[in-house]
């Protein structure tokens, strides 16, 4: 966290946009105080830091062209932060071998869980409820309904965390009513999905190119944005159900008796 200088009236515009860019939204606005709170959030942090560098994929600029009154930017393929250090060959063999080293260790879902029970346990020592923060019951002041809405609105903002952070501009509305077209989709509905859990990690337009090539007639360009979509909501759901089978497990833990942070794997 960052403060303002002392008589420097200006500082605080120029905190509060770099605070905004990632801590204001993982820790909110609320004020922290006391060595309890100074201890979660560098658990929270602690946590935060390997999910962000390590699995958090984000765009960087590669070149911006102006024509007219329009400029057209064209981005590098996103990356995450570790991937975007290897391929510019800075490191030596042995640190790019420990970063692979520490990425297999390291688990996706267990980091996400420690950040958000680390979150909960923020909003204890904010609210006053300092025993059942220090306890490590992260949900004691929540119905089981409001934990639901709240991880539905965190996954839905995992998209989305590369994004400049704009609190005042207004959220779209849900689409409302039924579909008012026939799903393109529908006669390989069943299919995309196989292609997602053989490889999660495939693109939009990989995908696109594969429907094309089975059906030429029926599939084109204009089918890619609802493609994306179609995709979107099935890693939404899947990453809900990774949680909620990880939430049972004991390393998922805030700490373990080792002091080894959740979701990091002891070397063997």
């Amino acid at each position: 966290l960052t403060r303002s200088r002392a008589y420097q009236s200006n500082d605080q515009a120029w905190v509060e946009q770099k605070n905004g860019v990632l801590i204001r939204r993982v820790v909110g606005y609320e004020r922290l105080v006391g060595l309890e709170a100074a201890q979660v959030l560098a658990e929270l942090y602690a946590a935060l830091r390997l999910f962000t560098n390590l699995f958090q994929p984000s765009f960087k600029l590669k070149s911006s062209v102006r024509e007219g009154g329009r400029i057209k930017r064209l981005h590098h393929p996103p990356r995450t932060p570790l991937q975007q250090l290897l391929r510019t060959g800075a490191l030596g063999e042995q640190e790019a071998a420990d970063l692979r080293e520490l990425r297999q260790r390291c688990d996706p879902v267990a980091l996400l869980a420690t950040m958000r029970s680390c979150q909960s346990r923020l909003a204890l020592l904010i609210s006053g409820q300092h025993a059942n923060a220090i306890a490590g019951d992260p949900l004691a002041w929540k119905s089981p309904e409001e934990e639901k809405r709240e991880l539905e609105r965190f996954l839905q903002g995992l998209q989305a965390l590369w994004r400049q952070s704009r609190p005042l501009q207004k959220r779209p509305k849900p689409r409302q009513g039924r579909r008012s077209r026939v799903d393109p989709f529908e006669v390989h509905a069943a299919l995309i999905p196989q292609w997602l859990e053989a490889e999660p990690d495939v693109g939009s337009q990989e995908l696109l190119e594969r429907l094309i090539a089975l059906a030429p007639e029926r599939y084109g360009p204009q089918h890619k944005r609802t493609l994306q979509r179609r995709i979107r909501d099935w890693r939404v759901a899947r990453v809900q159900q990774c949680l909620e089978r990880a939430a049972d497990r004991p390393e998922t833990k805030a700490w373990t008796e080792e002091g080894v942070l959740p979701g990091v794997n002891q070397r063997r």
